[in-house]
């Protein structure tokens, strides 16, 4: 809500998304980061895993930016 997504912008991102971390090791399970554009061309992030029945699960949507980010797809370390 912070980022004023909506669920449509977010579903354009993911239909053509690329996995840039994987987290195997995730304590809420296996997960990963992946990077998808909205309509706009605007960058999202999502950092998504399975629940028990297959389901794609969204655990945190943002928009990569500074000081964490340089671009959509470098950390800033």
């Amino acid at each position: 809500m912070a980022e004023q997504l909506t669920i449509a912008e977010l579903e354009t991102a993911l239909s053509a998304c690329e996995v840039l971390e994987e987290y195997p090791d995730d304590p809420r399970g296996q997960s990963c980061l992946v990077l998808g554009f909205m309509p706009r061309g605007r960058a999202v992030h999502v950092v998504c895993g399975q629940n028990s029945l297959g389901h794609l699960v969204w655990i945190t949507v943002y928009v990569p930016s500074r000081p964490k980010w340089l671009d959509e797809r470098t950390r800033n370390r």
